[in-house]
């Protein structure tokens, strides 16, 4: 876990009974997250200049059949206010939806 409040969150998805598996700072594919960050003309994460791969906070499988795979991202509650969080996070968004989309 990269903070605290990750180290929380993922205390209580282990407690659910409905998780049946947790991934943590799962890796999202580089090409796919540069060529969505350039579609929507947001600067791509990365460290001086140089781009790097995004992760999502947690993925979760599930028990439940309706909805047996899900992503979290864990934020503080000031973190959203962010202008540069909202942007990664709509990259995340686009990046999920379009997986959903091909059925990945």
């Amino acid at each position: 876990m990269l903070s605290d409040i990750e180290f929380a969150a993922f205390f209580l998805f282990d407690w659910n009974p409905s998780v049946a598996d947790i991934l943590a700072q799962h890796p999202l594919r580089f090409d796919d997250t540069l060529k969505i960050a350039t579609q929507a003309g947001i600067r791509h994460p990365g460290v001086r200049g140089r781009p790097q791969v995004i992760s999502i906070d947690f993925v979760l499988d599930t028990k439940d059949q309706s909805r047996p795979q899900f992503a979290i991202q864990v934020k503080t509650s000031s973190d959203p206010a962010k202008p540069r969080t909202i942007e990664k996070l709509e990259l995340e968004q686009r990046y999920g939806e379009g997986k959903a989309l091909l059925g990945v």
